[in-house]
């Protein structure tokens, strides 16, 4: 089965009143003064952060991200900007991705190439991401395939108000980094509580489609000036209704002196 958890994050916008999919202004958090400098996590390499005098993630685990006026590239990614937001990024000077705005929220990331299409939906409410609709359709054997994920996320009070946008280091539901460079648009005011991803497949086997969900519950550590320090993620695996995995995770974060 997919992993719903993957990694990396966003540096935050400024905050500001902006309004949400149903048209209700919403603030975005104040961001706490400190920086991340390291994301950890139990069996995977760990992400570190240096900053350049603006504040401005400089490098992550070493690769150097470059900012221009209309443009950032990091990691062979070239990110054309309107209005500090991407509308554009190019890989390698080959595959191209468009992303779309509402009210200042992305709306969707589309890549096309030929007959093939990858579409990345977000809808948001009450300045929440509440919903992610991934999908594809591509050409095989002659025959046009097509697949979905959906992701229900549910929230809590836990702010989302650290340097960097946290969601995505704990949904990994951006197609790239422009999140974690901070040019996708508005994050989320909150962090999720509660994730629940279900899509199907067809079992080789048997011929019969299969109904696989993936439930993840978020639980936060903070310290006494509210700087998170851990993320506690318990993971849940069922096809057709049956459990067939459960697993836990621990992020452990730490901040500049």
């Amino acid at each position: 089965m997919k992993k719903l958890l993957v990694s990396l994050a966003a540096l935050a916008l400024l905050a500001a009143c902006n309004k949400d999919d149903d048209g209700n202004d919403v603030k975005q958090p104040e961001l706490l003064a400190k920086k991340i400098t390291k994301i950890e996590m139990v069996g995977e390499q760990p992400y570190e952060f240096t900053y350049n005098k603006e504040g401005k993630i400089e490098t992550i685990n070493s690769y150097k991200v470059t900012y221009g006026t209309k443009e950032v590239k990091y990691n062979g990614v070239t990110y054309t900007l309107e209005d500090g937001r991407t509308v554009k990024s190019v890989v390698e000077d080959d595959d191209a991705s468009e992303y779309s705005y509402k009210d200042g929220y992305l709306t969707q990331c589309v890549w096309t190439e030929g007959s093939d299409e990858e579409k990345y939906a977000y809808t948001f409410k009450s300045g929440n991401l509440t919903q992610h609709i991934w999908s594809e359709k591509y050409e095989e054997d002659g025959k046009t395939e097509e697949d979905s994920e959906t992701y229900d996320i549910t929230y809590g009070k836990q702010s989302n108000n650290m340097n960097l946008d946290l969601l995505d280091i704990i949904l990994g539901i951006y197609p790239n980094d422009a999140s974690l460079l901070g040019i996708a648009g508005n994050r989320s005011v909150n962090l999720p509580e509660k994730a629940v991803c279900t899509y199907t497949y067809t079992d080789e086997d048997t011929g019969k489609e299969v109904k696989c969900e993936e439930i993840c519950t978020f639980a936060y550590k903070t310290d006494a000036e509210g700087y998170i320090t851990e993320i506690n993620t318990t993971y849940t695996g069922k096809e057709n209704g049956k459990e067939v995995d459960n697993r836990t995770y621990k992020r452990v974060i730490t901040y500049e002196k």
